[in-house]
């Protein structure tokens, strides 16, 4: 299964016109699907991306590497009516591209095609999701592709650390396995019949969320809704599984004697995105990255007081819709591993009781840039608004960033770095060292899967 998310600048950067502004609505195609019409007007191409929910990750019968393999076989496997291989061709020649990327509760697809040459696309899309051939060749290509892949990402400490830090928090349950660098051996034993199986599971044609981006109106819209979900079969409600978190604070070591660097990652949980609104979004935004830009108290913490650091960072990320993470990750010399963990939380606590230094407009300038930047972009819109839509919000939440941004005051970032980030006695600290007692006091590991039993 993929493990990240679509990035946050995809999420939080929707494109904006400063003339012909953008406009949304709620829509239904003539086959009764509902669906949130943004029209981006002057616009070239049209995006369409949808969302399924999708237990499949929570399930005990399910091999959580059929997702992994089947999201890049849909489209290249071939499917009734196209031979395998045959798509690429197509949206190539009409200069179109389109994608399926799997999160812990969705399978999210996406269409991005010049307006003139939608009925077409939307025709092939149709074929690989109704009926894909899945076929053999094809598969064990994308199966052991990915075997060798996931064999390189087994060796970085910095994958060793997500991994250690999924199963610290999840332990022993089928999504654990779903989040975390996939196994090679559920690899291999991987078949075609796994994925036939998640295919059928995952699609139907009453996506959770679906929106249509672009220069275009209800009708057409309505019309290729529908020619992109015909014969896809009526969707049944998905199954909720109960989960168990653990996000108490520890101290856990991972004993890689093969790593040639040590990697330090603090984790503590943040209100998921469903919980704040736009300007708290973006003040998520402005605050994390002032933690890890390169003059921000963490890396001046661990670079320049220490010199025992080749770059630290944080960011956001899902486990899933319900927990969401922030984490702050570097790479570490392995001798001053300790003094980096007292100098990272020294460095956190502090920024988080006095917040961000700079006039409020100087930090909301670079995101303004960024939003103008990504001007008349149908496809960026739409991932904006589909994550807005899975978190409940109204049809063209994606539309007031660019208000949200210019609003947003330095008294109201503070208040929502108190409200919503950790305190620095709420990390959970992994760090992956080649040094067994790099991290006295640590719980001791030498498998991610390990972090469970660590209290």
């Amino acid at each position: 299964m993929i493990r990240y998310l679509l990035a946050l600048f995809l999420i939080l950067f929707p494109a904006m016109a400063e003339a012909g502004q953008p406009t949304a609505s709620r829509e239904r195609s003539p086959g009764g699907i509902e669906y949130t019409l943004l029209r981006v007007p002057g616009a070239r191409k049209v995006a369409v991306t949808a969302a399924w929910a999708s237990d499949w990750a929570y399930r005990q019968d399910a091999n959580p590497a059929a997702p992994a393999v089947g999201t890049r076989l849909i489209f290249a496997g071939g499917a009734q009516g196209y031979r395998a291989g045959k798509a690429g061709e197509l949206f190539a020649d009409l200069k179109a591209g389109a994608g399926l990327v799997v999160t812990a509760d969705h399978v999210i697809g996406e269409l991005v095609v010049p307006r003139e040459k939608l009925d077409k696309a939307a025709k092939i899309v149709n074929a690989h999701l109704r009926a894909p051939s899945f076929d053999d060749t094809w598969f064990r290509r994308v199966r052991d592709g990915l075997v060798r892949q996931v064999a390189v990402a087994h060796a970085r400490p910095g994958m060793k650390a997500f991994d250690t830090v999924v199963n610290a928090i999840l332990g022993d349950q089928p999504l654990a396995s779903a989040l975390s660098l996939l196994d090679p051996e559920l690899l291999q034993r991987l078949t075609r019949k796994d994925v036939v199986a998640w295919h059928k599971a995952s699609f139907s044609r009453s996506p959770q969320a679906l929106v249509v981006a672009g220069d275009i109106d209800a009708k057409t819209a309505g019309k290729v809704v529908d020619a992109i979900l015909a014969g896809l079969p009526e969707g049944k409600a998905v199954a909720k599984h109960p989960v168990r978190t653990d996000l108490s604070p520890r101290r856990i070591l991972l004993h890689a004697a093969d790593a040639k660097k040590s990697v330090l990652t603090l984790v503590a949980p943040v209100p998921p995105t469903r919980q704040e609104d736009v300007p708290e979004q973006v003040a998520d935004l402005i605050l994390v990255t002032a933690l890890s830009r390169p003059d921000g108290p963490i890396f001046a913490a661990v670079r320049n007081r220490l010199h025992a650091s080749y770059g630290f960072r944080a960011g956001f990320h899902l486990l899933r819709r319900e927990n969401r993470v922030l984490f702050l990750t570097g790479e570490v010399q392995t001798g001053k591993l300790a003094e980096a963990e007292k100098a990272v939380r020294e460095a956190y606590a502090a920024f988080r009781k006095n917040g961000v230094s700079g006039k409020p407009e100087a930090m909301k300038a670079p995101l303004l840039a960024g939003v103008r930047a990504a001007l008349r972009s149908p496809l960026r819109l739409a991932r904006s608004e589909l994550q807005g839509a899975l978190d409940g919000h109204a049809p063209g939440v994606s539309l007031k960033l660019v208000d949200a941004i210019k609003s947003l005051t330095g008294e109201q970032l503070l208040a929502h770095l108190h409200k919503a980030f950790p305190a620095e006695k709420d990390f959970i600290v992994v760090a992956v060292s080649p040094e067994k007692n790099a991290l006295p006091g640590a719980c001791i590991i030498t498998r991610p899967q390990e972090a469970g039993r660590c209290h």
